[in-house]
């Protein structure tokens, strides 16, 4: 009995130390798994005498792994998932797959793309929860401590494993406000007396140049503007009302197209696609709910048109 009641606490701990990791934060870890902050504070105190070591660097601003807690951490989370997953099985012919995944993904593919998949997925797996992050920047697997990242654009990291979903196909427009006043451009070359509602990095505040293709040959066109977003739904809202030229993704654009809301121009240029991928770390896979997910999503992009 008192073995068992180590073993509990041990674990008990663990997750707690888990979650302060993960959030860099003692506040958002009691948030999470719903207890106090001093409870957080004093697990992990009582985690650090019990290993005789320091894992957190405190701040009044921030919370840090030390050398020794990050060592600590990769141990815990194998763990954790382990028994996790254990449980998991344990429980399944009961109850089927359960369990969290935590999805990143820019707001725009959140919304657009990753909903209806989701929605589908839980109705045929009700037991696991999806927890849904948005995040615009570059996603870092070993800081964010997620499942899955779905990114637009080609990807150099060779840790991570990327499988192709979709390709994305895009638009060049403009509301026919901003053509009655500016003019349809009729060629690439036209564009340089025409304004943009362009769309920026998050991570290093760059416009995106717009990859026209000419017969053929990709044509990088780098568009004065007024005004650069970095979310899409406001560069469409900005567009629409008729502020300058954009690039838009088909399938959002197209609903605005056929309402005369906006206007395809240059479409004897076609614009490069750019490939949506799914991105995880090696091993993930081996966990059940993951490989579920991953196979539906996988089967239910190659029927969405994009």
């Amino acid at each position: 009995m008192i073995f068992k009641e180590n073993n509990n606490m041990t674990l008990r701990l663990m997750k707690i130390f888990r979650s302060v990791a993960e959030h860099k934060s003692f506040s958002r870890a009691s948030e999470e798994l719903e207890i106090t902050r001093p409870a957080v504070s004093q697990a992990i105190t009582q985690l650090e005498e019990q290993l005789q070591v320091k894992l957190f660097n405190r701040t009044t601003r921030k919370v840090t792994l030390t050398t020794e807690g990050e060592l600590y951490y990769h141990h815990v989370v194998d763990i954790l998932e382990r028994m996790e997953l254990m449980e998991e099985q344990l429980k399944m012919p009961f109850k089927g797959p359960a369990g969290r995944i935590r999805i990143e993904a820019s707001s725009a593919i959140a919304k657009y793309f990753l909903l209806p998949h989701i929605l589908s997925f839980q109705q045929h797996y009700p037991s696991i929860e999806v927890l849904l992050g948005t995040n615009e920047s570059n996603i870092n697997f070993e800081e964010s401590a997620i499942d899955f990242a779905i990114q637009l654009g080609s990807i150099n990291d060779q840790s991570i494993i990327v499988q192709p979903l979709a390709e994305i196909n895009f638009v060049c427009c403009a509301a026919p406000s901003y053509l009655e006043s500016y003019g349809r451009p009729q060629s690439l070359a036209d564009l340089d007396f025409h304004k943009a509602v362009n769309y920026f990095s998050s991570s290093t505040g760059r416009t995106f140049p717009w990859p026209f293709l000419d017969q053929g040959e990709l044509k990088q066109v780098h568009m004065k503007h007024d005004i650069a977003v970095n979310d899409v739904d406001t560069c469409l809202a900005y567009t629409v009302a008729g502020k300058g030229i954009a690039v838009l993704a088909r399938y959002l654009a197209e609903p605005y197209m056929q309402d005369g809301r906006l206007t395809q121009i240059l479409d004897q240029y076609p614009i490069a696609q750019q490939p949506l991928n799914l991105l995880y770390l090696p091993n993930k896979l081996e966990n059940q709910k993951l490989k579920l997910f991953y196979d539906w999503l996988i089967k239910s992009a190659t029927e969405q048109d994009l």
